[in-house]
């Protein structure tokens, strides 16, 4: 699994909820970094900030579907407004987390994507 997010505090709260479910995420900072990242690594599943500095999540989303990256790619977004949702959509990204979100819901989400 990899999660994109730029805020220190949201990587801090997501590997923590996720480290109660015995995954071990990596992490990256922006758009670019997890572009790299998924060069070279597998993905099962993505969790990507839609709002960051260097390269939105939005544009790495398009790129990692133009590299034919056909795992889920889940939004985290604070944003709720149909615009923002269609934006995501439009990206590539296949569901949307709103900020800020409980354990529930991201378990929730990962039981919807993740096939053992």
């Amino acid at each position: 699994m990899l999660v994109v997010d730029d805020i220190k505090m949201n990587q801090i709260i997501i590997k923590e909820m996720l480290s109660k479910l015995s995954i071990k995420p990596d992490i990256t900072n922006n758009g670019i970094e997890a572009l790299e990242a998924a060069k070279s690594k597998e993905y099962d599943i993505i969790l990507m900030d839609c709002r960051m500095p260097e390269m939105d999540g939005f544009e790495a989303t398009t790129k990692l579907r133009e590299r034919a990256f056909k795992r889920p790619i889940i939004a985290l977004t604070a944003s709720t407004t149909k615009t923002e949702r269609a934006l995501c959509f439009d990206s590539g990204m296949d569901d949307v987390l709103t900020k800020p979100y409980r354990a529930a819901d991201l378990l929730h989400l990962l039981t919807k994507w993740c096939h053992p």
